[in-house]
């Protein structure tokens, strides 16, 4: 896995020495249907200093089109590296760019939906209400938290019942939020769905 990502830290940085992947970066941008984002670590140091200064990393803040943060971030949890929502709003505003958030929170629990529907709008609001927005909600991993079979727990649900909750959730959260995008984080190589292969699938 270390040699893997060796290998494409020094992939990109031959492009960027080349001059390829701005290039890269402008055309797949440009009217194609591409996004280009970024999404910083959400366990290491805090963004905000990241943030407030993009003199420090200007040509990757020129190229991308969104800035992902993860919803846990604006939680004031120990767990993970925080983000003051102002500062989030304010370089979103001054780089011109949109601001993606992801959520993960599908803990099984009784009254889940409004559960998971509350705690969604707790990582959304403070960039609404510091004068932002959020443009698109990525959801990590509600099928592999909450499916029965993979889980023993009490509330895991069917396939068919986590269709249901998805659409019951996508409702609410729209209700308040209508123009925000919703998708789902497809990282199946990181994802276990049998016990026999972990780690493989």
């Amino acid at each position: 896995m270390i040699f893997q990502r060796l290998c494409h830290f020094f992939y990109w940085l031959t492009l960027w020495k080349c001059g390829l992947f701005t290039a890269f970066a402008q055309e797949e941008s440009k009217g194609k249907g591409y996004k280009i984002g970024i999404a910083p670590s959400h366990v290491t140091t805090s963004q905000n200093p990241f943030l407030c200064n993009t003199s420090e990393w200007p040509l990757v803040a020129k190229q991308i089109d969104f800035y992902k943060y993860y919803g846990a971030q604006l939680k004031n949890s120990s767990r993970f590296s925080p983000i003051n929502p102002k500062v989030l709003v304010s370089f979103a505003k001054k780089e011109k760019i949109n601001l993606g958030c992801e959520y993960g929170d599908f803990h099984l629990s009784q009254n889940m939906t409004e559960r998971v529907v509350q705690s969604a709008f707790k990582q959304l609001d403070p960039v609404f209400q510091n004068g932002g927005k959020v443009d698109s909600l990525h959801l990590d991993g509600p099928i592999r938290r909450m499916l029965k079979g993979v889980h023993d727990h009490p509330d895991a649900l069917s396939l068919p019942e986590i269709s249901r909750f998805l659409v019951n959730f996508w409702k609410k959260i729209k209700s308040k939020y209508p123009n925000l995008r919703m998708g789902l984080i497809t990282n199946l190589p990181n994802w276990d769905y049998t016990k026999e292969l972990h780690g493989w699938n």
